[in-house]
């Protein structure tokens, strides 16, 4: 198979997956990747009001560089006639896609000497098609930019045949702009910064243009900020007080260092996860990739020391996650000799359940009840009332009032309400499936659903089941 394959022939594929992924990945992992991105857009817009406003924009806490491009990506639709929000979140995702082949193009032009012609092809498919990363990385999340800005700057500084002035100064923008958006990058530039000077990479005139370019990215954006928050404001400071002096980031939680081998072992999938760590691990003895040790151990032990602890938290390492797979590859190798058939199987075994988990990662949405609001701007006609039953969901608890249609009256009831027409406007309810019976006497035709009826076709185990699926209902005029 592998002599089919080249590096074309895989960018080409992971540019239309990447595409799939970022048409087909409505919504979010993570609220914040919504609500401290594009409802602060939607602020500055004048669509969502300051009522609306997470706490953190009144603590004036988080970067404006990724709500102003949400802001302009907007405008720019907006010109072209397009005012659909959730075309906006789509955009936005597909320029997340781009990046990322980007960054992973220059990791791999930057390391692929260290490995054979056959490991170059599994090291490029692995970067792009470890099942988790078309979906993560098509992301407009603070993780995922912060982590493609650094290691796009890590690959220009360490990159032998490109060592001008001006690639530190390139890097140092990049390396700043990457703390702006993600604080916690800070753990993994210093560890980058020491491992330049370790590997006597620096001298004092290029450290001092690398400095000069980190500076200008954070003057830069400190005035993004004035003009977003209307005030002088340093956001990197603002975080710090309020998350760790006054320690309000311990309110949503605080869990043992640990917790994120636990969390990566359950969403990874546990021979993935057990791939992953046994491969970072295996890096620490590589003499081809030390720059990498130097990187995600102080990043991690960085994070070890915050009490409040998410796994998202580490998504910027995904982009050297398959250099750490390679290296389990490379430690196996010698005992494949012997086994080759049982070998064979393993990994194909391995490989299909990857894609099988890519594929289904990269089609669905990542918050099915986005396309709630996706399908109601389709199909309902103005000035119509939605009720939005209650699903003890906790997103589904805050509105995302950057997606709302403003000729859509919608109205968020507990699913036990009584769903009667309050006038002569059309009303409409979005329902579980598990809720359509006991609400059956106030509804009408379904209309349509969140997720397709011929998939059901494919309900193997009871996989469509466990997915949460809202159906479109009139509700009946009982006058």
């Amino acid at each position: 198979m592998l002599k089919t394959l080249t590096e074309q022939k895989i960018f080409g594929i992971a540019a239309l997956v990447f595409l799939l992924a970022a048409f087909c990945s409505d919504g979010f992992y993570h609220l914040d990747e919504h609500y401290q991105i594009l409802e602060f857009a939607s602020y500055k817009l004048g669509i969502s009001g300051l009522e609306d406003m997470p706490w953190e924009f009144k603590a004036k806490m988080r970067p404006s560089i990724q709500p102003w491009m949400a802001y302009w990506t907007h405008q720019f639709l907006s010109v072209l006639g397009n005012t659909n929000p959730l075309n906006v979140a789509m955009v936005l995702r597909v320029l997340s896609g781009i990046l990322a082949i980007t960054t992973i193009k220059l990791l791999f032009n930057t390391f692929k000497e260290q490995y054979s012609s056959n490991i170059q092809l599994i090291l490029l498919g692995a970067s792009f098609f470890l099942w988790f990363n078309p979906y993560l990385m098509v992301r407009f999340s603070s993780e995922n930019w912060g982590g493609m800005l650094f290691f796009i700057a890590m690959s220009l500084l360490i990159n032998k045949k490109s060592k001008g002035l001006y690639i530190y100064l390139s890097a140092g923008l990049l390396l700043g702009m990457s703390f702006f958006i993600r604080f916690q990058m800070a753990f993994a530039i210093i560890g980058l910064i020491g491992y330049l000077v370790y590997s006597k990479q620096f001298n004092l005139k290029s450290f001092t243009i690398l400095l000069s370019g980190g500076v200008i990215a954070i003057s830069t954006m400190v005035f993004l900020d004035y003009l977003f928050y209307e005030s002088l404001v340093f956001t990197p400071w603002e975080y710090f007080n309020q998350n760790i002096l006054l320690d309000k980031a311990s309110n949503f939680g605080i869990d043992p260092w640990w917790k994120y081998f636990e969390w990566l072992i359950k969403d990874a999938i546990l021979p993935f996860a057990l791939l992953i760590i046994t491969g970072l691990f295996l890096l620490i003895r590589s003499k081809e990739l030390p720059v990498f040790n130097w990187i995600w151990i102080p990043f991690l032990i960085g994070h070890f020391f915050v009490g409040h602890k998410e796994l998202r938290f580490l998504f910027p390492l995904v982009y050297i996650l398959p250099y750490a797979v390679i290296e389990v590859w490379k430690a196996l190798s010698p005992l494949t000799l012997t086994s080759r058939s049982i070998s064979k199987i393993l990994v194909s075994v391995l490989i299909v359940w990857n894609l099988g988990l890519m594929i289904y990662s990269s089609v669905t949405p990542a918050k099915s009840f986005v396309r709630i609001y996706a399908k109601s701007r389709e199909i309902i006609e103005p000035n119509s009332v939605v009720y939005l039953a209650s699903h003890n969901n906790e997103e589904w608890n805050y509105p995302l009032v950057y997606f709302l249609d403003p000729s859509i009256y919608f109205i968020r009831a507990d699913s036990n309400v009584t769903l009667m027409k309050v006038d002569e406007r059309p009303h409409y309810v979005w329902l579980k499936r598990s809720q359509i019976e006991q609400n059956r006497a106030f509804l009408g035709d379904s209309i349509t659903a969140t997720i397709p009826q011929w998939l059901y076709y494919f309900n193997i185990n009871g996989w469509v089941d466990r997915e949460k699926n809202y159906v479109l209902f009139k509700v009946k005029d009982h006058n």
